[in-house]
């Protein structure tokens, strides 16, 4: 009996010997991932470091000429506008419009009480 018991606990003993090497394999292996994407970001914050000082430098230097060319305009150059009249007559008169009808849709579009008022209009 005490030979069983000693087995198993030797059983046990390399079962949890064993999930805890694992558990230590685990963990190295992720600390290594972790160590490797660290490096990738740190190269890639540099190179964006890098971009951004190269960027600023073409904005100061576009800004200082801009401020040299703002510093040697002429104060006495004025912007004049003219209105031009429009040269083409507008009518707002449906009495130049021709309409043509067809004979046939004629008993549609008349309404003898209204013809009858435009001819008392003229």
């Amino acid at each position: 009996m005490f030979t069983k018991l000693q087995l198993k606990q030797d059983e046990e003993s390399q079962r949890a010997a064993e999930s805890e090497a694992k558990v230590e394999s685990l963990v190295s292996e992720h600390i290594s991932k972790m160590a490797t994407e660290i490096e990738s970001l740190k190269a890639t914050v540099a190179e964006l470091e890098f971009e951004n000082s190269a960027i600023k430098n073409v904005l100061e230097m576009k800004q200082s000429e801009w401020i040299k060319v703002d510093s040697k305009k002429s104060p006495s150059i004025e912007i004049k506008t003219v209105d031009i009249p429009s040269e083409t007559p507008v009518h707002n008169s449906f009495s130049t419009l021709n309409v043509e009808e067809p004979e046939e849709d004629k008993a549609y579009t008349s309404f003898p009480a209204l013809d009858d008022d435009e001819k008392n209009m003229d």
